[in-house]
């Protein structure tokens, strides 16, 4: 069904060009340019901006895991490189920096209150899909060159967009303290997203070139499936200030 609605054709690949048609892949992508966070850099409330936080707690909270799964029968020569995305995520052996602990601060700073199930019941089925984009590879091996596919476009897409959440925080009022778990990502995501190209992707495409076809599928699929996400995730945030005017009304 996915493959139906990607209106892109997939281009012939090789370790040469995957690089390339990868980023190029995002960058003409809807994803990559969503109104979403145009309306959170210059527009929402704190309390949007809150919902924002709550929503993104299932995937920000469990990220370790899923990276973790991509280790798992892993080529030789890309382990490294995993290897490297999981010592980030657990603040490099430093537990206060942990990007679990980063996340929670954040949370309990915001007084949000973290429910055993993350916010996963905010989720209607575009939520739920882009979270199976990433356990399809996890939990079924016959999609694992998907799974790769998908956690590059993460990490390409996360700095441009956590740059404006980021400016939109600021403007708001939260401080460094406050932003530090996107703030961190704007950088440490830049490398990441090369890292997995160039030194788990090209490798790959090396010793298996037809593997880059189901890579590129799994790009796709995680683009739109973050699309329909945010559009989901947009039109639930004006559902928040609709509320909060009805609120003042009365």
């Amino acid at each position: 069904m996915e493959k139906k609605r990607f209106s892109f054709p997939i281009p012939a690949l090789d370790a040469g060009n995957i690089v390339e048609e990868l980023r190029h892949l995002c960058q003409k992508h809807p994803a990559s340019h969503h109104p979403l966070f145009d309306f959170l850099s210059s527009s929402a409330s704190a309390t949007q901006i809150d919902y924002f936080f709550k929503s993104d707690s299932a995937l920000n909270l469990l990220f370790f895991d899923l990276v973790a799964m991509g280790l798992v029968g892993s080529l030789p020569e890309t382990r490294a490189e995993i290897a490297q995305n999981l010592w980030d995520e657990i603040g490099q052996g430093s537990q206060e920096f942990t990007h679990v602990n980063l996340y929670k601060d954040l949370l309990k700073r915001r007084d949000i209150a973290l429910p055993e199930n993350h916010f996963a019941h905010l989720y209607d089925w575009q939520g739920l899909a882009g979270y199976n984009a990433f356990m399809l590879g996890g939990v079924n091996r016959q999609h694992y060159y998907k799974s790769l596919g998908v956690m590059a476009m993460t990490e390409l897409l996360d700095p441009p967009q956590y740059q404006k959440l980021v400016t939109g925080c600021r403007r708001i009022g939260l401080t460094d303290r406050d932003v530090h778990y996107y703030a961190e990502h704007i950088e440490v995501d830049i490398g990441h997203a090369d890292g997995w190209l160039n030194n788990v992707i090209v490798p790959i495409g090396n010793k298996n070139p037809a593997a880059l076809e189901e890579v590129y599928v799994g790009a796709a699929l995680r683009l739109q499936t973050c699309c329909d996400y945010y559009d989901c995730l947009l039109e639930a945030l004006r559902t928040v200030v609709e509320r909060e005017s009805e609120g003042a009304a009365l």
